[in-house]
């Protein structure tokens, strides 16, 4: 064998390693790209579960603060209606009026009902 042919399977022997090392680093990136495929989907998933978490809790937060100005705007008039009806009355002595009575009615029925349906808005998450 002469030095051309020494060369020439030299270099035949390189590029065969070439070859097979550029397959198995292939291999080996599909095998990466699999992996972090799945990894990016459950990440995706986290990130979604949390925003919808969190559109939740501020919408939940945003409806509280919607109902606890309803109630001291509810709680104002309810005021003025009872400082209304015992405006020229002793209430020590007087019996409480009808309509006090009827308006402070209305008012616990109008808290039990927002109590109980924030409860079962609540329980239904």
């Amino acid at each position: 064998m002469n030095w051309k042919e020494a060369v020439i399977a030299a270099l035949f022997i390189t590029a065969a390693w070439w070859a097979y090392d550029t397959y198995r680093d292939n291999q080996q990136l599909k095998v990466n790209n699999t992996t972090l495929s799945g990894q990016l989907s459950a990440q995706q998933t986290i990130n979604t579960i949390t925003l919808s978490a969190v559109a939740i809790r501020h919408r939940a937060a945003l409806d509280n603060i919607k109902a606890k100005r309803a109630e001291d705007t509810e709680h104002v008039k309810v005021k003025t209606v009872i400082k209304t009806v015992f405006k020229d009355s002793e209430c020590a002595v007087a019996p409480v009026p009808a309509d006090a009575v009827s308006e402070l009615r209305r008012y616990a029925t109008g808290i039990n009902t927002r109590v109980s349906g924030a409860a079962s808005a609540a329980t239904d998450r």
